[in-house]
């Protein structure tokens, strides 16, 4: 989704504010998906603990959303 501004110096604020909150957030997800590509074994057991349905399966959709969406957030994809 994309909103069209005016022309204004407000309108170039708001810009420069959503870029860094995307970066942001996006780097923050990649790291968390980092986290999880490196301990994959912790995941898994606290979704086993939390008594989630096929918790390897579940380990590595959450862990390639985390990296594909952080990554496309960065870039500006998304």
């Amino acid at each position: 989704m994309r909103i069209e501004l005016e022309e204004t110096p407000q309108a170039g604020a708001v810009t420069l504010v959503q870029t860094i909150l995307r970066v942001v957030l996006g780097a923050v997800s990649v790291a968390h998906g980092l986290g999880k590509l490196e301990a994959p074994a912790t995941f898994v057991a606290e979704l086993t603990a939390l008594g989630v349905a096929h918790p390897d399966t579940v380990a590595q959709a959450v862990l390639g959303l985390e990296l594909l969406t952080g990554a496309a957030l960065v870039l500006g994809r998304y």
